[in-house]
């Protein structure tokens, strides 16, 4: 991020990554709540391990899309600059310049990186499921319950 330690007003990419963060935690939030409605389809019948490794990485993938852009919004509060969701509304300050989460920058930088890597190795097996192991991943996830 560029000026990223700056602790005037975000403009240009700056702010354009505060919009954008907002904008996905709402996404994130609202996906949450279609996947606690919506039945989930059976799991892909494997090993006990992978099982376990693959609920791992979804709760923590769940996890990081929550945190980040929250950590981000800490951040931002704390350097007291005005997040709105979208670029359009007003969010609450929910930290202030000597609070604890005004220093969480470092935080939400290397969380979205742990996000990343997360993202790829998931993609990554999606892609292996689908081509190796000829499990139909990609139809399961858009298949209507």
């Amino acid at each position: 991020m560029p000026d990223a330690g700056s602790l005037q007003a975000p403009i240009g990419r700056v702010a354009w990554h505060v919009g954008v963060g907002t904008l996905l935690l709402l996404v994130i939030a609202l996906r949450l709540i279609w996947a606690a409605l919506r039945p989930q389809p059976e799991p892909v019948v494997e090993s006990g391990l992978f099982t376990l490794a693959a609920t791992a990485v979804h709760m923590s993938l769940y996890a990081l899309l929550l945190l980040v852009p929250l950590l981000g919004w800490l951040n931002a509060s704390g350097r007291e600059w005005n997040v709105r969701l979208a670029g359009i509304f007003n969010l609450p300050q929910i930290a202030t310049a000597d609070s604890f989460g005004a220093s969480l920058g470092g935080w939400h930088s290397e969380s979205a990186t742990i996000l990343l890597i997360l993202v790829g190795l998931h993609v990554f097996i999606v892609v292996a499921h689908q081509l190796l192991f000829e499990h139909d991943m990609l139809g399961r996830m858009f298949k209507k319950p």
